[in-house]
């Protein structure tokens, strides 16, 4: 048996390359991994090469430092000198497994601290330096006379970049009939792509993306044949939402949205209304217009004429297929339309936040108008692989709670996700020194401080009181943070360290300060050492 097994850093960049074998043109990759020796301090550069699919892995994400672990087959190959006829030995391995092996991809980060002061404060420092490197480095960008509301403390609900994913009416039409691209669970484009399948034929994206592209050719040519206006040569955009449901068939279509209309509850935090209000009814108006929209097509879908197919139809559809929320989370928990639209449509309200909006600009450009302002969130949800995300989150819920064939436990893994989803953004005030000054002088009132949001990381510590509310923001923290999603920086006091977990997505352990009490960091260390491979840090230095 020939298997070596090996964990270093890269000495280099990989170099790729294609090359002619038997079976056609292959890629290769080829890079040197410093080996460090068991027994000595001392290290050895072992030359690794990689072919097809792995090669691929290669020169994608690995680069110069970053630390593997690989298996594969030792070969020693023998080079003769043809001029003096000597003979020399090339020593290399053929990967055939790698893995990354530490946590500098990390994901979220876990701050202890003896002072309760220490968590607010990191909290509201952090969320502020990450709206500072995405909606203020946005701003930079923009011209002097679209800077409006881009201050930090400009209102909530009106500030840069506002939402783009809503149901819009306006002079009695509605305008974001297109959002639907993200919100229906399409049974055709989910069984287009199969992620267990795929991973085990070892397909790269761009294999998948081919084959995706020809079922999508085929579905529609027969639209077209069928619901195609051929006197009509205006490019109609409702190819992108209705050819979905016109390939699932238009009784599945009416049924997905009778399901939704009695599943949907708009609450106030729902970005995607038109009017944000204390009225249900109100906030709903938007979103029943396009429903009523949507259903006077499919309740006469012989007098659908659609006009021509906008140029990147084919290519949104790819997108929809392995990228848009509903049809993940249709794929991942229990196939139900209404379970997937529902929690779509929370993804898509955090789409809304100004942070998130900032980001998809930053990332694919602004796009022509608001109204196509989801192509590019379609993009960044395939870009991010959001059904790998998906996918792993659904099998951590169900471990957590431990069942893995219970009969209702897509319906639990559902209220758990959200449970988790639905955290909202806390604030914290800071006080300032004009206040400050006026306390000193004598002034007889309270401190009004300024109102410091805190999403990107939150504090997590003993509020006062017990009432109901504070107990509830408590245990959706500790979900939210044990979930792919905001926050990503939990800084907390002992009361984090009580029977609580936090090892899910979190990589790394800070310690502000040490603790007083020796038993408390026995505990950290016990809580998260048996879990994962944890990286725990004091001052930057890291001590597992």
């Amino acid at each position: 048996m020939n298997t070596i097994v090996l964990m270093g850093r890269l000495a280099r960049d990989p170099e790729t390359k294609l090359t002619s074998t038997q079976k056609g043109q292959t890629k290769v990759s080829r890079f040197p991994l410093v080996v460090k020796r068991n027994r000595t301090s001392k290290a050895f550069v072992v030359m690794i090469t990689a072919y097809g699919n792995n090669a691929e892995f290669v020169e994608k994400y690995l680069e110069k430092g970053i630390k593997i672990a690989l298996s594969g087959e030792l070969v020693i190959s023998q080079i003769k000198d043809e001029q003096t006829g000597t003979a020399s030995y090339y020593t290399e391995v053929i990967m055939d497994n790698v893995e990354f092996a530490e946590a500098k991809g990390f994901s979220k980060i876990l701050v202890f601290s003896a002072w309760e002061m220490v968590p607010r404060m990191i909290g509201a420092l952090v969320s502020y330096e990450a709206e500072r490197l995405t909606v203020g480095k946005l701003v930079h960008q923009i011209k002097n006379q679209d800077k409006k509301n881009t201050g930090y403390f400009a209102d909530g609900s009106r500030r840069y970049p506002v939402a783009r994913l809503r149901f819009n009416v306006s002079n009695g039409e509605v305008r974001g009939m297109s959002l639907f691209a993200l919100l229906y669970p399409s049974k055709t484009l989910s069984d287009m792509y199969l992620p267990i399948e795929s991973l085990n034929n070892h397909e790269s994206l761009e294999v998948i993306e081919k084959s995706v592209r020809l079922k999508l050719k085929e579905k529609l040519a027969i639209i077209e044949e069928k619901y195609g206006d051929s006197g009509n040569n205006k490019e109609d955009a409702r190819w992108y939402y209705l050819a979905p449901m016109l390939m699932d068939g238009v009784i599945y279509a009416k049924h997905w949205i009778e399901d939704i209309v009695w599943e949907m509850n708009t609450d106030e935090e729902d970005t995607t209304s038109e009017v944000r209000s204390s009225s249900k009814d109100k906030r709903n108006k938007g979103f029943i217009a396009h429903i009523d929209k949507l259903r006077s097509y499919l309740d006469a879908p012989e007098e659908i004429h659609l006009g021509r197919k906008p140029e990147d139809l084919l290519e949104t559809l790819v997108n929809m297929v392995l990228g848009s929320p509903a049809i993940c989370i249709y794929r991942s928990n229990g196939r139900s339309t209404a379970r997937a639209t529902s929690l779509a449509k929370v993804f898509v309200n955090n789409f809304n936040l100004p942070e998130s909006t900032a980001i998809i600009d930053l990332a694919y450009g602004r796009c022509r108008d608001d109204n196509s302002h989801w192509q590019n969130v379609l993009k960044y949800c395939k870009d991010g692989c959001f059904q790998a995300m998906i996918d792993e989150y659904i099998h951590m819920l169900k471990e957590t709670a431990g069942f893995q064939s219970d009969g209702n436990q897509y319906q639990i893994v559902h209220d758990m996700m959200m449970d988790s989803l639905k955290i909202h953004t806390a604030t914290y005030i800071a006080d300032t020194y004009p206040d400050f000054k006026k306390r000193i002088n004598g002034a007889d009132r309270k401190s009004d401080g300024c109102r410091i949001r805190s999403s990107y990381a939150v504090g997590f510590t003993k509020d006062a009181g017990d009432n109901s509310k504070v107990v509830m923001r408590k245990e959706n923290i500790r979900n939210a943070f044990n979930s792919p999603m905001r926050p990503f920086v939990l800084a907390t006091t002992s009361i984090g360290q009580e029977g609580l977990d936090f090892h899910n997505y979190c990589r790394v352990i800070m310690h502000w300060n040490l603790p007083s009490n020796p038993i408390d960091v026995g505990r950290i260390l016990r809580t998260f050492k048996i879990k994962k491979n944890v990286e725990v840090t004091d001052n930057g230095k890291i001590i597992i």
